[in-house]
């Protein structure tokens, strides 16, 4: 992250906005229209620097693909980890 200070670990959190699956296309495009907007205003953009985060601002093809990825990869270290649920 530009001007971040080295004693400031980079850490990545994910965070998204849930809908059902069956919501029409057009609708989440709105919504997601909206998020980006208002995470590119100066005062969103200062308060995430204020608290070390950057924003993606993702359309809602590339958070799915980021989701299917992950969810991928995170299977991965389960399985290698050989993590059981209790």
């Amino acid at each position: 992250m530009p001007g971040r200070s080295p004693l400031r670990p980079v850490v990545l959190l994910t965070f998204d906005a849930g809908a059902p699956h069956v919501m029409p296309a057009d609708i989440v495009q709105t919504l997601n229209t909206k998020v980006v907007e208002i995470a590119k205003t100066e005062a969103m953009t200062k308060i995430m620097r204020g608290i070390s985060v950057e924003v993606p601002l993702q359309t809602p093809a590339e958070v799915k693909a980021f989701l299917a990825d992950d969810i991928k990869r995170n299977a991965e270290v389960i399985r290698i980890a050989k993590v059981v649920l209790e």
